[in-house]
């Protein structure tokens, strides 16, 4: 249920390219690197973790199946 009430406003911050949790501007987030030719990982100053798609320069929360992929990519 809680999941239901904060989702709307969660989908409307990251329209807006906010965080959901500080709403600090996710352009000022640190860029850790690409995932794709297309897609880039960003970590806001609140530890939250985005992926920015560069096409459509939408935000949205990384998966944790992002996140390994990201780290494994950096092991080689």
């Amino acid at each position: 249920m809680f999941k239901k009430i904060t989702k709307p406003f969660q989908e409307v911050l990251l329209d807006k390219g906010l965080c959901v949790g500080c709403t600090a501007p996710l352009q000022n987030a640190k860029k850790l690197g690409n995932l794709t030719e297309n897609s880039e990982l960003v970590i806001c100053k609140c530890k939250r973790e985005y992926i920015h798609d560069k096409r459509m320069n939408k935000y949205r929360r990384a998966t944790f199946q992002e996140e390994q992929q990201y780290l494994r990519s950096l092991k080689k």
